[in-house]
């Protein structure tokens, strides 16, 4: 048998829920060759793949070969129903299968479930897109494990040597959030207010805060004068009352200014201060 090349163990499991070979020292794990290079979920004429056969070709494979093979179809065919539930970027849907595959060739995925892989791979190509998903709503499809999930994106990530991409574009959410509630021109409204507490965070060197979006939105509707409730502002943006209610008051302590003292005064008025 040849040697883990990670620990030059000799000693394997398989793992028959993966379809995965894996070593018992180190936990590295191994694939079989002979399916890895033409696995497709379309053959070259555009036809969906239904057979083991096909997956793995017309010559004869082992029930290894035929296991793993069919654990591949299931993990490339859950990636693209969890990214197509987000986007309708053919070239995005296209994309998540090859980064699949280059994924699990390289042991990225380790003991992972189907759910979490798809929700990950997901999660980076959107993020490597700068397009303004939050953890949260990527793992709503298979209600993935959070934690797992923000794992393994950023070992995927690095696998493809882009470990900035996990980052998410609080910008692009802030005004995807916005036009929902209200109008593009609200959005853009917002968007200005975001870069102001934006700087103001980065002279106190301060992290930006997910809930902050929420708080940004809500702030910018007091500016403007657009009745949005707190209640109505959290549930678009996934958070409670109270959470808007306290990222309003944390974001305005920065310009020393309450609620009362900013309603209708408008977006530019506030990048003034």
């Amino acid at each position: 048998m040849i040697p883990c090349v990670e620990c030059n163990e000799t000693s394997f499991h398989f793992d028959e829920h993966l379809g995965e070979r894996v070593c018992d020292n180190c936990g590295l794990v191994v694939v079989s060759e002979p399916f890895e290079q033409e696995i497709r979920l379309y053959d070259d004429d555009g036809n969906a793949i239904r057979s083991i056969d096909k997956l793995v070709g017309s010559k004869a494979v082992n029930k290894y070969d035929r296991v793993v093979s069919s654990h591949v179809l299931r993990g490339l065919t859950l990636s693209r129903m969890c990214m197509a539930s987000l986007t309708q970027s053919r070239s995005l849907i296209d994309r998540i299968e090859n980064a699949y595959l280059s994924c699990f060739r390289a042991g990225v995925f380790g003991i992972s479930s189907y759910e979490s892989r798809a929700t990950a791979l997901t999660l980076y190509l959107l993020r490597e897109r700068n397009l303004p998903y939050t953890l949260a709503e990527v793992c709503e499809e298979f209600n993935s494990n959070r934690k797992e999930v923000s794992r393994l994106t950023k070992r995927i990530a690095k696998h493809f040597g882009n470990a900035g991409t996990t980052q998410l574009n609080y910008l692009g959410l802030v005004e995807k959030h916005a036009v929902s509630l209200k109008s593009l021109e609200f959005s853009k409204s917002c968007g200005i207010i975001f870069a102001k507490f934006e700087k103001l965070l980065q002279e106190r060197e301060q992290t930006i805060k997910p809930n902050y979006v929420a708080g940004v939105i809500y702030i910018t509707s007091l500016l403007e004068y657009k009745r949005l409730t707190q209640k109505k502002v959290g549930k678009e943006c996934g958070c409670s009352n109270r959470t808007v209610r306290e990222m309003t008051k944390e974001l305005l302590s920065m310009v020393g200014k309450t609620e009362k003292e900013i309603k209708g005064k408008g977006a530019q008025w506030m990048c003034s201060l």
